[in-house]
């Protein structure tokens, strides 16, 4: 069944590492080593850290979609001081980034031939002291979805060997077909919960964009965000 594939392809993503690109071609763009911020609305909050060891601005990369490559130039994110994550990592140049201190979360959207689409994104959020509630996978995946008017709505637990808890789900809303995936890490200094969702027609493009921004994600300490 085709949704269930797609379903179980993005459960994948987050067991990823580098199956998609070739990390050869992972270099810093030019010999600019100053850093660039990359910020939505945001309101201080939180606690405040250093900053990761400066990052180049940029980094050409490369993504593998249906066998063929396409060469990618990633700018640099970086979290805003009193946000309550402090972090950085690269971002494509077709998605955007939204700051909400407010619920501790950034949010990373799909922007695909300059359209954005709000239902494609990866979303970061941290839980437990000065975040949201750590609350199971399943339940979240519940609260997302509730008061609206779906069809074909499947749920499957499961987690990746890294996280302490783990949902993937999938659903027909007004026509269209969504998927995505929960994961959710506690304790530690960065308890987080990762949200994947987006159209299913989306899953070869956005799948390799999300997985960018995973693997180059990189806290204060410089520690990944994915072991």
């Amino acid at each position: 069944m085709r949704s269930a594939s797609i379903l179980c392809a993005a459960c994948a993503l987050l067991l990823a590492t580098s199956c998609t690109r070739d990390d050869a071609n992972r270099v810093p763009s030019g010999s600019d080593t100053s850093s660039t911020s990359v910020s939505g609305s945001t309101t201080d909050g939180g606690d405040s850290a250093t900053q990761p060891a400066s990052r180049p601005a940029t980094l050409v990369d490369s993504i593998s979609i249906e066998g063929s490559k396409e060469p990618m130039t990633l700018t640099l994110v970086e979290s805003p001081a009193g946000f309550p994550m402090t972090f950085s990592t690269y971002m494509p140049p077709d998605m955007q980034v939204e700051f909400d201190a407010d619920s501790a979360a950034v949010k990373f959207i799909a922007a695909f031939g300059g359209t954005v689409q709000p239902k494609a994104f990866v979303q970061v959020q941290r839980v437990g002291e000065g975040g949201v509630e750590n609350v199971r996978a399943d339940s979240v995946v519940g609260r997302m979805l509730a008061g609206r008017t779906l069809g074909n709505t499947q749920l499957l637990s499961g987690a990746p060997p890294w996280a302490s808890d783990g949902a993937g789900f999938t659903y027909t809303e007004e026509g269209a077909r969504y998927n995505g995936t929960i994961a959710i890490r506690g304790g530690g200094d960065n308890p987080f919960r990762i949200v994947i969702h987006m159209l299913s027609e989306y899953a070869d493009g956005m799948s390799p964009r999300v997985q960018m921004i995973l693997e180059n994600w990189r806290w204060a300490d410089g520690s990944s965000l994915i072991p």
